[in-house]
């Protein structure tokens, strides 16, 4: 379990709603008003992932993207699959 993560973003994502982990994924929020899984890894940047995660769900939103997951192991190519 990807704990330093889970309390960086803790810190950082005061209002999430929940958190699942898979061995896979690593650590998986649901933070959008969408409910859209958004896969966040093992580690990384908190700080950097929930501001990638922010504009991304803003660039999706505004495109009427219909989203399976948004996809932030990696904050340096982020991705999402759509649904």
């Amino acid at each position: 379990m990807p704990v330093a993560l889970a309390r960086d973003l803790g810190r950082v994502l005061a209002a999430n709603r929940r958190y699942d982990y898979t061995a896979e994924a690593g650590l998986v929020a649901y933070v959008t008003a969408e409910g859209w899984p958004v896969y966040l890894g093992h580690d990384g940047d908190a700080a950097a992932k929930v501001a990638i995660m922010r504009a991304l769900v803003d660039e999706l939103v505004r495109r009427n993207v219909s989203v399976a997951y948004i996809d932030l192991r990696n904050e340096v190519r982020p991705t999402y699959k759509p649904g």
